[in-house]
């Protein structure tokens, strides 16, 4: 794009200025005349003037978007990281009431403060879902990709986060009924629990690959 955007600048100047010129001479009908030196240094700085602005303009909008480009990539390792975090806080407050064995019969007040900090957390993570997902898409319109592994490795991360709000979602009503009537079994509990769990080491494997992957070998530009 940009090496098109230079030839189609350096290419309008040259056409340009043979045209004038043509213009000038042959349908003006202006008399031609001997140019001196000093007629022709500034012809040429005007013409060297013109270039210098078109490499300018050409540099400006390369290293602006490479910017733009960088800044998106940075932005998808930080929503990375926010949803590491997120989800690790979510199996925090979800565990600390879970009727499992070596747990301590939670108060009714701190069972009602862990289900809204849950409640606040599941939105925080919704959000974060759908900005990477959205961050992960504007990638090639700026030039970058990721490469083969990590294009895999984040579409099952997605998977598995959609699997993680579902099953969240189940076992934080699943709670709730517990702790207010008792309508929810222990068992029932138990066995979303377990599913819970099982999508939380899930996306910590994944995500922990991550970590151990240069930037180089994650993202691709054609710039």
């Amino acid at each position: 794009m940009i090496k098109l955007l230079t030839f189609t600048v350096y290419s309008t100047v040259v056409v340009g200025a043979f045209f004038s010129g043509v213009y000038s001479q042959h349908f003006l009908k202006i008399p031609t005349e001997p140019t001196n030196l000093a007629d022709t240094t500034s012809a040429i700085a005007a013409l060297a003037g013109l270039i210098i602005a078109a490499i300018t303009i050409t540099n400006w909008k390369k290293t602006k978007i490479q910017e733009d480009s960088y800044q998106l990539i940075k932005n998808y390792i930080s929503e990375l990281v926010l949803i590491e975090t997120t989800i690790t806080e979510i199996f925090i407050e979800v565990r600390s009431i879970t009727p499992l064995a070596g747990n301590a019969v939670p108060s009714q007040a701190f069972v009602t403060d862990t289900l809204q900090n849950v409640d606040q957390l599941r939105k925080k993570l919704s959000k974060l879902y759908r900005q990477i997902y959205q961050t992960k898409n504007e990638l090639s319109f700026w030039g970058t990709k990721l490469t083969q592994r990590p294009e895999s490795t984040h579409k099952k991360l997605m998977d598995e986060l959609y699997n993680f709000q579902i099953v969240s979602d189940v076992i934080r009503n699943n709670l709730e009924s517990f702790f207010s009537n008792s309508l929810c079994t222990i068992t029932q509990i138990t066995t979303e629990y377990e599913k819970f769990e099982c999508y939380y080491k899930k996306i910590s494997i994944i995500l922990l690959e991550r970590k151990a992957t240069k930037i180089s070998n994650m993202f691709i530009t054609s710039h």
